[in-house]
C-alpha cells in the first residue's frame, strides 16, 4: 500500500514536472519568437534609418548644389544687369549729345536769322508778350520755341519776322498782329529773360502751333484736333505738331 502510495507521489510529481516544463518550454519558444521579431524589427527599422539618412544625405547635397548654382545665377545676373545699366547709360549719353546737337544747330539757324535782322529779338519779344501776358517764363519760352521750330521747317518762312507776320490765305497766323495787341503791350523783364533762356536753349519742344482752347473759335478748336498731333498743354497754351 504504502509502495503504491509512494508511486502515486512520484507519479504525479513527474506529470507535474512535465507539465512545467513543457509550460516553460512553451513560454521561452514564445519569448523567443518575440524577441526574433523585435530583433528583425530593430533591424529593419535600422535598414530604414539607413536609407533614410542616405537620402537625407544626397538631399542635402542636392541643396547644397541648388544654392552654389543661385548664387553663380545671382553673380550672372547682376553682371548682366550691370551691362544693361553700362548700356543704358551709354544710350542715354548718345541720345542726350544727339538732342544736344539738333538744340544748338536749331539754335544756331536761329541765332543765323538774328544776325541778318537786328529787330527780331525785339519782335520776338513782342510778339511772345502779347501771346503770354501774365504767363510764367516756362510758359514763355514755350510760345519762343514754337517760333523757332517754325523757323527751322521748310514749310514755314526762314526768318523770325517773317514768321510772326506770315499770312495764310489772308489771315495772320498769329492773332496779336491781327487785333493789334502785339502793337500796344509792355515788354517785361520777363519777357525779355525767357526770350534770352530761350534762345541759351533751354525748354526746347517740337511744337509749331499753339492754341489757348478757351478762348479760340471753336472752327479752329476743331481744325487743331483734327488735322494735328497733339504735345501737351503748359497751363495756357496746347502745342501741337504735324501729323507724321
Amino acid at each position: 500500500m504504502r509502495v503504491k502510495e509512494r508511486l502515486n507521489r512520484r507519479w504525479s510529481t513527474t506529470v507535474k514536472l512535465f507539465i512545467l516544463t513543457v509550460i516553460v518550454v512553451a513560454l521561452t519558444s514564445s519569448l523567443t519568437s518575440k524577441v526574433k521579431e523585435e530583433v528583425v524589427e530593430k533591424d529593419l527599422l535600422y535598414s530604414e534609418n539607413l536609407r533614410l539618412s542616405a537620402q537625407v544625405k544626397q538631399q542635402r547635397t542636392k541643396n547644397i548644389e541648388l544654392v552654389e548654382n543661385y548664387e553663380v545665377l545671382l553673380v550672372k545676373h547682376e553682371d548682366t544687369r550691370n551691362k544693361l545699366d553700362e548700356t543704358r547709360i551709354e544710350l542715354k549719353k548718345k541720345v542726350l549729345i544727339n538732342l544736344s546737337m539738333a538744340k544748338e544747330d536749331k539754335t544756331d539757324r536761329v541765332f543765323s536769322t538774328l544776325a541778318e535782322d537786328k529787330d527780331d529779338i525785339k519782335i520776338l519779344e513782342r510778339i511772345v508778350e502779347a501771346e503770354a501776358t501774365g504767363a510764367t517764363i516756362e510758359q514763355k519760352i514755350n510760345v519762343c520755341w514754337t517760333i523757332f521750330n517754325r523757323v527751322d521747317v521748310d514749310s514755314f518762312p526762314n526768318s523770325i519776322k517773317k514768321v510772326v507776320f506770315q499770312k495764310i490765305g489772308g489771315k495772320h497766323q498769329f492773332s496779336p498782329i491781327s487785333d493789334k495787341r502785339y502793337y500796344s503791350v509792355s515788354i517785361t523783364d520777363s519777357t525779355k529773360e525767357a526770350v534770352q533762356r530761350a534762345l541759351d536753349g533751354e525748354g526746347t519742344h517740337e511744337g509749331l502751333y499753339f492754341m489757348a482752347r478757351k478762348s479760340a473759335k471753336s472752327s479752329n478748336v476743331t481744325w487743331f484736333d483734327r488735322a494735328l498731333k497733339r504735345l501737351f498743354n503748359d497751363g495756357i497754351h496746347e502745342y501741337y505738331s504735324e501729323k507724321e
